[in-house]
C-alpha cells in the first residue's frame, strides 16, 4: 500500500464510521483537557508547599 491509498482509507473509514470518529475526537479532547488540569493543580500544589516551607522556617521565625 502507498501513502495515497493508506489516506484514501483513512478518510473512508472516518467518514462510514462518523459517530464513532466523533466519539473519538471528544474522548482525545476530555483526556488531554483532565491532563492539562491534572498538571496544573500539581504545580500550584507544588508552589503553595514551597511557599508554606519557606514562610514557615524564614530568617525572622527562627
Amino acid at each position: 500500500m502507498n501513502v495515497s491509498q493508506i489516506v484514501s482509507n483513512a478518510l473512508r473509514t472516518v467518514t462510514r464510521n462518523k459517530l464513532r470518529s466523533i466519539l473519538m475526537m471528544v474522548g482525545v479532547t476530555v483526556g488531554v483537557g483532565a491532563l492539562t488540569v491534572v498538571t496544573a493543580i500539581g504545580k500550584s500544589a507544588v508552589t503553595e508547599v514551597m511557599d508554606n516551607v519557606q514562610s514557615t522556617f524564614s530568617a525572622n521565625n527562627i
